[in-house]
């Protein structure tokens, strides 16, 4: 009976992965060695491996650890706790042994390739303890490949000393396997880490950023698990509905800092696209509650069989691994630095020298999102049938935006949804083009020039990653230019509901562009906008969520994403154009002109103690920012997030409401008219001025989570700002702040 039922399984799955596998061209993935079992085992004696001014990088041979030392005070970090570095021994004299999971350098998740079942293996326990390791020197550091004898893999790990951090990587492509199949890999999991009960924190970077504060301890592990830049968009929509959140990782950064003064700052700096950031808190066993990254090496699709009545539910893998260098940049903290903002501080300076961030005086007080056109049902003789129906004219949105300018010092525009499709996925880039019921090329080129005459910045959205008709060049017959999922199929993608960003299954369908046409799609923009007298191009998808293409293995696991995007939003900088974002991930903030939608929120899981605006410390002063719509807000408390962090006001307009507009996807429609919002808009920008002029362009120094509840931000034009998101007044330095509001002074 179970011979019959594996065999049952195993057809599934090879129908599941070659039926209609045919339909698209797929490039042949590179497989890696084989596991050799006659390895080499090459030593390292204890000693200073690498050193510079401050730093050293340190092997312990006793242990077969590594660790990394502040040469001028002696403070050693490690995946191993400091505190338990030196020998101890218990009441009867005998050497206190380590949880082998605190001395793990990493460790592997694989699966049997036959039984499809995966199971977890300890880097020390089952390699480095029984010297089943080799070691090699290299420039400022040492390769070690850690050898799985009984699993027949081997995994190569780099050391490296850099000038203010150590570097901790693998290179996926030179893992050696057989039957055992690598998933996934966790460096150094308890390198980022904090006692438990004693009021040391992580840092998480969800959404705008959490911390979760160390205090208690439980008898097992709680578990906090989210993918950097959210879950890869080719994973089904039902298997991304089960996982989503409602605000994703932005950044590949994370943090500890305990109350010993010491702490740690990690930066995913290569394979972010492929991580997780995960963590694991209060368990008693370990002592110590710890956050890290988990890099997926094989990614998986759900399936279930129905099997003799009834359901097999398993996970079928990829059978070849992605092929990247997947790093961690670790910094050590003490004194001063450690604390969340120095993190932020750091952050910005690897921000700057990766991808050229720099410091902007242009932010605006007033910030526009005109929605441009929907398609709406309609009937002729009982037949129904779809109209676009024109919300926002160009012509329009030009007219609002004279009528607000005389309200407002500073403004910036942007135009969404002109497209041929409206604010719904057609061709490509919306067949760059401008929908006729919108506007005419003629009005575009008069808004523009007006614009630019009067000092303010102006974009239209081009989507250049979702499409779901075929024309401009692209197919969507056999899936000839889709992006292709783990299965090698082309995957449907669907809209999200505004408010809890779950999957709307009920709405239209469109595919993913591949991956290697987006260069070519972003020079067609560039060369659209040139005709229009375009000045600025936005990106929403491209700016905020990342995607696999199981046509070519360099792009397995959305690998090269950061890269391609930051490249392609270069280039169109190159050419004139400002650049706006949309919720940006880093790779797409650090040379933005503008970002809309900036987080400010976690995804509030139960673990996180309280949210800090780690996002809006790194950017703010150095790029433009808003928060999400005020008008369109579910957080009720949005207009004191903006006080908190500095940001600009934004509203989302539509200059003609029509009934049959509700329900339709996007549902963005609600609470955008117009001739209803006007006052409101007015009343807060003249509520609001006063204070932004005061911290236009500053950035902040400086942010505490007060005891009596109050938030306090610190800008570098001297300007202390008190929110209280609380129902009560509360007493500070400079007064009573009255409930929900917030209030500002000039520091002494």
């Amino acid at each position: 009976m179970k011979k019959k039922l594996h065999i049952t399984v195993i057809c599934y799955i090879c129908i599941l992965f070659f039926s209609l596998s045919g339909c698209a061209s797929v490039t042949n993935a590179k497989a890696n060695a084989s596991f050799n079992n006659n390895f080499e085992q090459n030593k390292l004696e204890s000693g200073v491996l690498a050193e510079n001014t401050n730093f050293s990088l340190n092997w312990d041979s006793k242990f077969n650890r590594i660790f990394f030392v502040e040469k001028n005070t002696g403070i050693i970090w490690s995946n191993l706790p400091d505190e338990l570095f030196e020998t101890r021994y218990d009441e009867e004299g005998d050497e206190i042994t380590n949880n082998p999971s605190l001395e793990a350098p990493f460790v592997m998740e694989y699966y049997d390739d036959s039984l499809m079942k995966s199971k977890k293996a300890n880097a020390y326990t089952q390699s480095a303890k029984i010297d089943n390791y080799s070691a090699k020197k290299i420039d400022n550091g040492v390769e070690i490949t850690y050898y799985f004898k009984r699993l027949k893999i081997s995994v190569p790990v780099k050391f490296v000393l850099l000038d203010e951090c150590f570097s901790v990587s693998v290179d996926s492509s030179k893992i050696t396997e057989n039957e055992n199949k690598v998933r996934t890999i966790t460096l150094m999991p308890f390198l980022c880490s904090v006692k438990n009960k004693e009021n040391g924190y992580l840092f998480v970077p969800s959404g705008g950023g959490a911390l979760i504060v160390a205090k208690d301890e439980n008898e097992v592990s709680k578990y906090y698990s989210s993918s950097v830049y959210g879950d890869d968009l080719q994973r089904y929509p039902k298997d991304r509905l089960k996982t989503s959140n409602t605000e994703k990782i932005k950044l590949p950064v994370f943090g500890a800092a305990d109350t010993d003064g010491k702490g740690t700052l990690g930066i995913i700096s290569s394979g972010a696209e492929s991580a997780n950031i995960y963590v694991d808190y209060g368990n008693q066993v370990f002592g110590y509650s710890t956050v890290a990254v988990e890099f997926v090496i094989r990614d998986y699709q759900n399936a279930t069989a129905n099997v003799n009545s009834g359901k097999w539910e398993t996970q079928v893998y990829i059978d070849n691994p992605i092929n990247s260098i997947l790093s961690v940049d670790y910094y050590p903290l003490y004194g001063d630095t450690n604390n969340y903002v120095s993190m932020a501080n750091i952050y910005r300076k690897y921000l700057t020298d990766t991808y050229g961030l720099s410091s902007t005086n242009n932010e605006s007080l007033l910030n526009i999102n005109f929605l441009g056109g929907e398609n709406i049902d309609k009937n002729f003789l009982g037949v129904p049938y779809k109209e676009m129906y024109c919300t926002t004219s160009v012509l329009a949105a030009q007219k609002i935006t004279e009528e607000l300018s005389e309200r407002s010092s500073s403004v910036k525009v942007n135009l969404m949804g002109y497209g041929d499709a409206g604010l719904q996925v057609g061709k490509i880039a919306g067949g760059y083009s401008v929908n006729k019921k919108m506007g005419t090329s003629k009005d575009v080129r008069k808004f523009f020039g007006w614009a630019k005459t009067n000092g303010i910045d102006l974009f239209m959205g081009f989507d250049i990653a979702s499409f779901s008709k075929s024309g401009e060049g692209l197919s969507t017959f056999l899936s000839r230019d889709v992006a292709l999922g783990v299965n090698f199929r082309a995957t449907q993608q669907f809209d999200y509901h505004v408010g809890n960003k779950a999957v709307r299954e009920d709405s239209f369908s469109y595919y993913l562009v591949k991956r290697s046409l987006v260069p070519d799609i972003v020079e067609n923009v560039i060369s659209k906008a040139e005709s229009l007298d375009i000045g600025g191009i936005s990106l929403d998808l491209v700016a905020n969520s990342v995607y696999s293409d199981y046509r070519e293995q360099q792009y397995y696991g959305s690998g090269n994403f950061a890269k391609d995007i930051d490249t392609a939003i270069k280039k169109i900088k190159k050419h004139d154009k400002n650049v706006l974002v949309l919720s940006a991930n880093d790779y797409a903030a650090s040379n933005a002109n503008c970002i809309y939608e900036a987080p400010v929120n976690s995804d509030k899981s139960s673990l996180f103690s309280y949210d800090i605006p780690f996002y809006s410390i790194v950017f703010k002063g150095y790029v433009p920012m808003t928060t999400t719509s005020l008008n369109l807000a579910v957080d009720k408390d949005l207009y004191l997030h903006c006080a908190e962090t500095g940001s600009g006001l934004l509203y989302s307009i539509a200059n003609n409401y029509n009934e049959k507009l509700r329900g339709t996807t996007p549902d963005v429609f609600y609470a955008t008219e117009f001739e209803d919002q006007k006052d409101i808009i007015i009343k807060e920008i003249e509520e609001y001025e006063q204070y932004f002029e005061r911290i236009k362009n500053a950035k902040i120094v400086d942010y505490e989570v007060l005891e009596n509840g109050l938030r306090k931000t610190e800008f570098d034009s001297r300007i202390v700002v008190y929110v209280n998101f609380t129902d009560s007044d509360i007493n500070s330095s400079y007064g009573d702040i009255p409930a929900k509001t917030f209030r500002y002074f000039e520091k002494e």
